[in-house]
């Protein structure tokens, strides 16, 4: 179920381009993943239906404001040049309170559902999550240093260019010489996977337990990161002060054309966030 929950977190990271339209699907998407995961009987279904409409009417009011803001103040520090990794930082934990605020909301109508899960739904539920699993340690846990830093440039560049437009090659630089200098948490990150999902195995086998569930629920939703090593924490702390470094000086290289691409989408989505929500002027 952390799959269902980050689905409706999804809407966190739409693009401006598309976000309308995926917004008036969402209710659909999201119905449409979790059935990869299980099959819900007529009773879940309608129960499932009535919490994710209510959900739905609840983050287009009051969410979708704050995801504005949030970004009208990247906006303003990319235009008074006053990005700076410790903004960054202060973003990402935004994040995480939007993510903390959906889980509140859902929490109380996703914990029956659950435990309503007769042993075919969850033997479904661990299938798909061990395929999961298997696939993450098949496609990582055999690649070199050198290719894993190939992958993660790539997936930087990507996700920058789509912000940005084609990167300089300066910039391609600083996103080569940050991942060459990044700790490698690969074999760290699929043991800290394995950890979960374990632990998440064992939650569903004890459903039946409400008040069990509800406390082992929300320590695997709302802080999994006490399942890392201290090792794994430590590294990853290291690493995203590092890329916080990089995407400051990425953000001061930006030609005018970038600055031009990275306003446009800004705007764009900031305007499909407050029709969405309401909100005008």
């Amino acid at each position: 179920m952390r799959r269902l929950w980050l689905l409706l977190g999804t809407v966190l990271t739409l693009t401006a381009c598309s976000t309308k339209m995926t917004y008036h699907f969402l209710d659909w998407a999201i119905e449409w993943r979790l059935d990869d995961y299980v099959t819900l009987n007529d009773a879940q279904e309608r129960q499932f239906d009535k919490a994710l409409q209510s959900f739905l009417v609840w983050h287009r009011k009051q969410e979708l404001p704050r995801y504005s803001a949030d970004l009208k103040s990247l906006r303003t520090a990319l235009q008074q040049g006053t990005l700076t990794p410790e903004f960054l930082s202060n973003f990402t934990d935004q994040a995480r309170q939007h993510w903390l605020r959906i889980f509140s909301k859902t929490f109380d109508d996703i914990v029956p559902l659950v435990a309503s899960f007769d042993a075919q739904q969850v033997a479904q539920i661990k299938q798909q999550l061990s395929k999961d699993q298997q696939k993450l340690h098949k496609r990582y846990q055999h690649k070199t240093p050198e290719q894993l830093i190939g992958d993660a440039d790539e997936r930087l560049q990507d996700t920058l260019e789509d912000w940005i437009g084609r990167l300089t090659v300066p910039q391609q630089q600083l996103v080569h010489s940050y991942n060459q200098q990044r700790l490698q948490v690969i074999r760290l990150w699929l043991d800290y996977r394995d950890e979960w999902y374990a632990q998440f195995v064992d939650t569903l086998d004890n459903r039946h337990d409400q008040s069990q569930l509800r406390t082992r629920l929300k320590s695997l939703l709302t802080t999994p990161e006490q399942l890392r090593s201290p090792a794994f924490q430590q590294q990853l702390n290291a690493n995203s002060k590092r890329l916080g470094q990089m995407l400051v000086q990425v953000a001061k290289e930006m030609t005018a054309k970038q600055r031009q691409h990275i306003q446009r989408k800004l705007d764009e989505l900031i305007s499909d966030l407050d029709d969405l929500s309401g909100v005008t002027g």
